[in-house]
C-alpha cells in the first residue's frame, strides 16, 4: 500500500506518507532526471574541450566498431526517448528536496540515491564495504525517516 488514509475520531480523514510511497517517488525523481536533456555546458569541466569537433564521416566510424556494438547503436539510435513533463520535473524537485531530511551522513545518503537510481544491493556493498542486506536497511531505514518527516505537522 503506498498510501495510508487515517481517520480521527472527529472524522477528518488525512493521507498519510508510507515507506513505500517514498520509496516509488525517489525512483520516479532518478528516472526523471535521467531523462532531462544535457547541452554541452552540463558536463563536468574536465569533460569538455573548446577544440572544434572533428568531422568524421559516419561510415568511416561504423566500420571501425564490433558487430555487437553497431547493433547496440543501431537500436539506441532506434530508441524513442521521451522528454519529462513539467509536472515530472516539478514532482522529482520535491523528492529531491527530501534528501535534505536525512543526516548529514555521505556514505549513507550515496546508498540511498545508489538504490532510488536503480543499482542493485549488492553492487552498491561491493562499492562500499558493507553487506547488501545493511545497504537495503538504510535504504528502507531513510525512506522510513522521510515518510515520518512528511507526516508531521
Amino acid at each position: 500500500m503506498l498510501l495510508r488514509v487515517a481517520t480521527f475520531a472527529c472524522g477528518t480523514e488525512v493521507t498519510l506518507w508510507t515507506a513505500d510511497y517514498v520509496a516509488q517517488r525517489l525512483r520516479s525523481a532518478a528516472r526523471t532526471l535521467q531523462r532531462l536533456p544535457l547541452c554541452a555546458t552540463d558536463r563536468p569541466a574536465g569533460h569538455q574541450t573548446y577544440w572544434p569537433d572533428v568531422v568524421e564521416e559516419y561510415w568511416d566510424k561504423y566500420n571501425r566498431l564490433s558487430r555487437q556494438r553497431r547493433d547496440e547503436l543501431m537500436a539506441e539510435h532506434n530508441h524513442v526517448r521521451f522528454i519529462p513533463t513539467p509536472e515530472d520535473i516539478d514532482s522529482m524537485d520535491e523528492a529531491l528536496q527530501w534528501m535534505f531530511i536525512l543526516p548529514d551522513n555521505a556514505r549513507d545518503n550515496r546508498i540511498v540515491w545508489a538504490t532510488a537510481i536503480g543499482i542493485p544491493y549488492r553492487k552498491i556493498a561491493r562499492g562500499d564495504g558493507r553487506s547488501h542486506q545493511r545497504c537495503q536497511q538504510i535504504f528502507e531505514a531513510a525512506c522510513e525517516r522521510i515518510a515520518e518527516h512528511l507526516n508531521t505537522p
